[in-house]
């Protein structure tokens, strides 16, 4: 009986911790917003499909934009400032190939710029390990 409540006693710990636990996604909105977006575009992409890149381009500059604006509190640092403003950057290099209807190889070239910016960024948000 006592090892029951033992396992019991554990399992509400870990699930306790866990509620109160957030990840970056849970605490900054628009990394999700933003994540969501660029994995909806990248799939079709890397397939050869670049309309969703061409049609969502300028929703990623925007979506760059909020990112550097909503920074959670506990997330700031002079690394996570430092990339939002290059992936802000590197979306508008992006938009701006879409805009001038440059050519498909050079569009994934930016696009798979900005994928690596916020994959950085990503990395910054997580938790250190121990």
């Amino acid at each position: 009986m006592k090892f029951n409540k033992s396992i019991l006693a554990v399992i509400a710990c870990f699930a306790f911790s866990s509620i109160f636990a957030q990840s970056a996604t849970d605490k900054w909105p628009q990394l999700n917003n933003f994540k969501e977006l660029l994995t909806k575009t990248f799939q079709p992409a890397e397939q050869g499909d670049f309309k969703s890149i061409k049609t969502s381009s300028e929703q990623l500059v925007i979506d760059a934009d909020a990112l550097k604006l909503n920074v959670p509190a506990d997330l700031k640092s002079p690394k996570i400032d430092e990339t939002n403003i290059l992936l802000k950057r590197k979306t508008k290099v992006l938009h701006e190939l879409v805009i001038k209807k440059a050519p498909d190889a050079e569009i994934m070239r930016a696009f798979q710029d900005v994928h690596d910016v916020f994959q950085k960024l990503m990395s910054f948000c997580q938790p250190a390990k121990k």
